[in-house]
């Protein structure tokens, strides 16, 4: 059985084309600056999901943003972007030819503001070993049920002989994640304006954008418009 294969034969969204992602207004990247939001996506070698999640919301939140975006492993094995992971998110817009995957310490938590698990044994390592016990799912922080996203060897039993059941899985995860990181990014600026202070001396103009609940219908417009390139 050829597991994740659309009605034609074809792997979900391979047709699509690199995707365009909407940026932050500028706004909105003024009121994340007055917040300083750190956001650390976790998961098992940081070559695969969690990398994924990083690029992915960096690219949404664009390159004005002053959030710092960061992943990490929390296995200590000196894995690899295999080019079934990195030639598909290249096709789907993000280079990540430049990442070198990190293994999880303590420093690396305590520099980090939001931590976000991508399946479950994540958030139980997180609790076990560095007492984090706060830690949501990556579905959670999108705002949705609690969903694992499995890694390859869990879905595909035979994936050491079974590339095409393992492209399927690898493109469908990085689908998902694509899919819902506007919905993560949405709920960050939502986030950081609740809890912006207004810098001594801004304007009436900067305080209305910062202030709970102004313009937060246009936000969520433009976070949740995709544009696929032709």
């Amino acid at each position: 059985m050829t597991a994740g294969l659309d009605d034609a034969g074809g792997f979900p969204g391979a047709d699509q084309g690199p995707l365009v992602m909407p940026s932050v207004s500028a706004a909105d990247v003024e009121c994340l600056e007055a917040s300083m939001l750190r956001v650390l996506f976790v998961c098992t070698g940081n070559i695969f999901r969690s990398l994924t999640a990083e690029y992915a919301l960096r690219h949404v939140l664009g390159a004005g943003s002053s959030t710092v975006v960061a992943s990490a492993g929390t296995e200590d094995f000196p894995h690899v972007v295999k080019p079934v992971v990195g030639g598909y998110l290249l096709a789907r817009g993000l280079d990540v030819s430049q990442h070198r995957r990190r293994t999880l310490t303590a420093e690396i938590l305590r520099d980090s503001g939001l931590v976000i698990a991508m399946s479950t044994e994540h958030r139980a390592v997180l609790a076990e070993y560095f007492d984090r016990r706060d830690v949501p799912l990556f579905t959670e922080a999108c705002g949705l049920a609690g969903e694992p996203l499995p890694d390859v060897d869990d879905v595909v039993p035979d994936h050491e002989t079974n590339p095409v059941a393992v492209e399927a899985h690898v493109r469908m995860t990085i689908d998902r994640i694509i899919e819902l990181t506007p919905r993560l990014a949405e709920r960050l600026v939502l986030r950081g304006r609740d809890n912006a202070e207004i810098p001594a001396g801004g304007s009436a103009s900067s305080q209305l954008r910062c202030r709970p609940g102004a313009k937060r219908a246009e936000a969520a417009a433009r976070l949740t418009r995709f544009r696929l390139v032709d």
